[in-house]
């Protein structure tokens, strides 16, 4: 596969700017899966991938990457398994943390580019276990993220002046866990499933180091009698942590109705029908310069939407 894109940026207001950017990439891929005596499946692949990136007035960024990726299971019988899967891949700069342009943010602060920045690696090994009976199912999952030396924010403090950059950090990972567990009292007529999860985000960065714990969880009820059916889900989903802070992912419920025909559909659904104010946040633990913001929305409960 080859894959070749042309970007450009273009700065108005007090800095007047166009920033080009050509990015190439080539990937090429070869897998191998199988099993073994009817209880190890296998999936074992490695990719060769060729990044190059051309920026005006810059000294082009050109790597090559070895992407290997493996995943076996371990089936117990019919009804369960457990399951290892690990992958390695890269990642490279965006143009606007590529690009040398600063802007002014306002009178004590400003954004910059960094076109000295590198691409990064990025791992993720997870393990995994399911058990699916009649009346009920469970998905135990245990995930550990690392990145080495990726691009992530950076503030530094010139002449009175914060300016907001990118650098590569030293690393960041997170580990996590999750599970999941569905009921079927009655069939199909009724369905309950909750999720819940736990993760340990840690931010190293060249001049600051950061840990951040989130708990996250969903809840879900479907009932089905011949052609209608209604559910009920709560959501609440993983703050993200990176660089130095978070954003906060969102709280929602909704309500569904809907009318199945062989050949139509029609239905509706409502968002946050119980909750007066939708809101979502984030927060920056910068030594130099913290932040918080909140974002408020009070025009969205009762949103109704018909299918």
């Amino acid at each position: 596969k080859h894959q070749q894109s042309y970007t450009r940026n273009t700065y108005s207001g007090n800095v007047n700017t166009v920033t080009n950017m050509v990015q190439y990439d080539s990937y090429l891929y070869s897998e191998l899966s199988g099993k073994i005596k009817e209880k190890i499946d296998y999936v074992a692949g490695i990719g060769l991938t060729r990044v190059q990136v051309n920026q005006e007035n810059a000294e082009s960024l050109k790597n090559y990457f070895f992407q290997p990726r493996v995943r076996l299971r371990y089936h117990f019988n019919d009804a369960s398994y457990l399951g290892l899967e690990s992958r390695l891949n890269n990642r490279t700069p965006s143009l606007s943390q590529l690009s040398s342009v600063c802007q002014p943010i306002d009178s004590l602060q400003k954004q910059c580019g960094n076109p000295n920045l590198k691409s990064w690696f990025n791992s993720l090994t997870a393990v995994e276990y399911s058990y699916n009976a009649k009346a009920f199912n469970i998905k135990a999952k245990a995930e550990y993220q690392y990145m080495h030396k990726p691009v992530m924010e950076e503030k530094i403090r010139e002449n009175g002046i914060f300016i907001h950059t990118y650098d590569n950090q030293k690393s960041r990972q997170r580990a996590g866990v999750e599970l999941s567990v569905g009921y079927r009292p009655f069939g199909e007529y009724l369905m309950l499933n909750v999720t819940g999860g736990y993760s340990h985000f840690l931010s190293n960065g060249n001049r600051y180091r950061h840990a951040y714990n989130d708990f996250y969880h969903s809840e879900n009820i479907s009932l089905n009698y011949k052609h209608f059916s209604f559910t009920f889900m709560h959501y609440r989903g993983q703050n993200w942590f990176f660089g130095e802070g978070y954003e906060a992912a969102e709280t929602i419920h909704i309500i569904d109705l809907t009318y199945t025909h062989p050949k139509f559909s029609a239905g509706i659904s409502v968002f946050n029908p119980f909750t007066k104010t939708y809101k979502r946040d984030s927060e920056n633990f910068s030594e130099i310069a913290p932040h918080q913001h909140t974002w408020y929305s009070n025009q969205v409960q009762g949103l109704a939407m018909l299918k």
